[in-house]
């Protein structure tokens, strides 16, 4: 496994860890730095990505960015893969940075990272583990989303990355009304909708340190 350096950042403001992410990308890219962990959420807000997941088996409903208009939360357009999601304060959202190689780190391998990866977290506090759906991306509870993975590519380098919901937030009610990722708002949860186990933020960040250093 390589050795990514890891910056924790609980409940920052987007556009301060956005600018920061893009800040390791540029030195990434160009070989300056290894691979970089960021881990962190954010206060409530929308992002809106570069379009939906396309050759999907199922119909995405695309959302047009003119269309959100009165929301109570900010919203960022940016530099990823997919259309519109959330964060929250209670989300653990994984930022991954690293290059990739065509004989050696691959997209394919870059997304299952994220995903085994959160898996065994989630394992580690629930005793069980999502599904893994490549089509529509992301981690699921039966028929419920409870992981967001979208994912950037420029100068063969990647950003941005996974989105667990870890405990409910009022977002997750408000977004009913609209299509996260192109989807019904209604099939998104979070584990403690599921579990009844409210797990602390910090507990994650403790775990996942331990799950990396192990991997």
């Amino acid at each position: 496994m390589d050795n990514w350096q890891i910056h924790v950042q609980p409940n920052c403001e987007y556009n301060k860890s956005h600018l920061f992410q893009l800040d390791l990308w540029e030195k990434v890219s160009t070989n300056k730095i290894g691979p970089q962990l960021i881990l962190t959420s954010h206060p409530a807000c929308f992002t809106m990505g570069k379009g939906l997941q396309k050759k999907s088996s199922q119909e995405l409903i695309e959302t047009n960015l003119k269309e959100l208009i009165d929301l109570p939360y900010p919203i960022f357009q940016i530099f990823r893969g997919g259309g519109l999601t959330f964060h929250h304060p209670n989300q653990f959202i994984i930022y991954a940075i690293k290059k990739l190689h065509p004989d050696g780190w691959n997209l394919d391998q870059h997304l299952n990272f994220l995903m085994d990866i959160s898996n065994r977290l989630i394992e580690n506090f629930y005793e069980f583990s999502l599904e893994k759906k490549l089509d529509p991306l992301g981690m699921w509870f039966k028929d419920k989303k409870i992981a967001s993975i979208g994912v950037g590519i420029k100068k063969m380098t990647t950003t941005h990355g996974i989105a667990i919901n870890i405990n409910d937030h009022p977002i997750i009610q408000f977004i009913r009304d609209y299509y996260p990722c192109g989807l019904e708002g209604k099939v998104y949860s979070s584990l403690d909708k599921i579990t009844d186990l409210n797990i602390d933020w910090l507990k994650f960040e403790s775990k996942f340190l331990q799950l990396l250093r192990s991997t």
